[in-house]
């Protein structure tokens, strides 16, 4: 027999009603534990990430990587995992109990739901995904954007392997990849562990953007006056047509309105707020500010809203600086970092995370960003909001 702790593994935000159960060996590391994780949901990762246990400061996982799994586990009661992978994954990890097993340790005791879709980006990502397959499954055709990500990630599958792969695991694969995971100690030993000042100097070395003496793009009056223009007459809307959908969308008329005004020429004729994505991004990036309030059957422009329409610097500023926050506070990072790499003159194409497809949406709804049939691009000429939002990133990180 031996002595195991049982962890439960629930991706957050819950959906999809994915969940592992796994049992761990009483030895284990911290670093092996996460390295079980990552396995347990179909995760391939860079290297270990971060740990945020019971609302106290985040850890990276390097830096306790050696640690006892049994003591962190027993001793918090809460403890989100963001893994160090491509899109936005955060785990919730729960010590269930402590008990002995028969069979080999690391071992598998449950599994619901399928793993984890790189490709997808998120779990949000993930059920945008599943939706449009149960749209292929019921004779109809999803939006273009969303079927171009679906073929990138389903290549030569059939709509119902599709669906398979997005609502169901294989509990065989998921016991595979636990054994490979269990000697990843050894391999950690071997990771290149930074301190703080260290990885800052890496980080500027690859991001010379975030330095103070890098010469970003400014923000010119023209930019200025283009973001007022879009966020004062996406208000003067809502006010002109303040009727929620029965499902709680814009109306109809809101939403082909600012189509127009826009100029959102692939979405003409289009009237649901949920299928053109800039207009909802904005809707939501609004809603977030508190600009404007919704309630069961109407939208109202509230008093900051108001004071954006009086005062456009206010209002400019206010939101340029709730740009990288609207979406998820833990994907500030990535939108700002995404920024740069938009400066650069580099597109991120196929599936990416929800708070950065709805960034991006919301720079193309706000005239800074022109889609492409795969991409989005910033306008020539307009690059200075971009350079705000990496301001924004350097003060974080304090290079300014």
């Amino acid at each position: 027999m031996n002595p195991a702790y049982v962890v439960t593994i629930t991706p957050q935000p819950e959906a999809l009603g994915i969940s592992r159960m796994i049992a761990i060996p009483a030895e284990t590391t911290m670093g092996e534990l996460t390295a079980m994780v990552d396995a347990a949901m179909g995760l391939e990762t860079n290297g270990p990430g971060e740990l945020q246990a019971s609302s106290k400061p985040w850890i990276r996982v390097a830096d306790i990587h050696g640690e006892s799994a049994a003591e962190f586990l027993t001793s918090n009661e809460q403890i989100l995992y963001t893994a160090d992978t491509d899109g936005l994954w955060q785990l919730f990890l729960t010590y269930e109990a402590t008990t002995t097993l028969p069979s080999a340790l690391p071992a598998l005791i449950d599994a619901t739901g399928p793993d984890l879709l790189p490709a997808a980006g998120s779990i949000p990502g993930m059920v945008q995904f599943l939706y449009a397959v149960q749209a292929l499954l019921a004779g109809k055709r999803p939006q273009p954007r969303p079927l171009e990500k679906i073929m990138h990630a389903f290549p030569n599958f059939s709509i119902e392997q599709m669906r398979l792969r997005l609502t169901e695991c294989y509990a065989p694969d998921i016991i595979d990849r636990l054994r490979e995971a269990s000697g990843t100690a050894a391999l950690l030993q071997h990771e290149k562990f930074l301190s703080t000042e260290q990885m800052l100097a890496e980080l500027l070395q690859k991001y010379p953007e975030l330095a103070s003496d890098y010469d970003l793009p400014p923000l010119q009056l023209e930019d200025k006056g283009l973001l007022y223009y879009r966020y004062s007459t996406f208000l003067y809307v809502l006010q002109d047509h303040p009727e929620l959908t029965e499902s709680g969308l814009l109306a109809p008329e809101a939403v082909a309105e600012l189509v127009e005004s826009f100029g959102i020429d692939s979405q003409r004729g289009n009237t649901d707020e949920e299928t053109v994505i800039p207009i909802r991004a904005l809707r939501e990036l609004f809603d977030n500010m508190c600009w404007i309030k919704l309630s069961k059957t109407h939208v109202h422009v509230t008093e900051d809203g108001l004071r954006a329409l009086e005062e456009p610097v206010w209002g400019v500023r206010a939101l340029l600086r709730a740009i990288p926050l609207a979406y998820d506070p833990d994907a500030v990072p990535a939108v700002c970092f995404h920024a740069v790499h938009l400066l650069r003159g580099e597109t991120l194409e196929g599936a990416m995370p929800q708070p950065l497809e709805l960034a991006e949406a919301a720079l193309e709804g706000l005239g800074i960003l022109r889609a492409h049939p795969t991409y989005r691009a910033p306008e020539e000429g307009l690059e200075g909001v971009l350079a705000e939002i990496v301001r924004f990133l350097r003060e974080q990180l304090r290079f300014d």
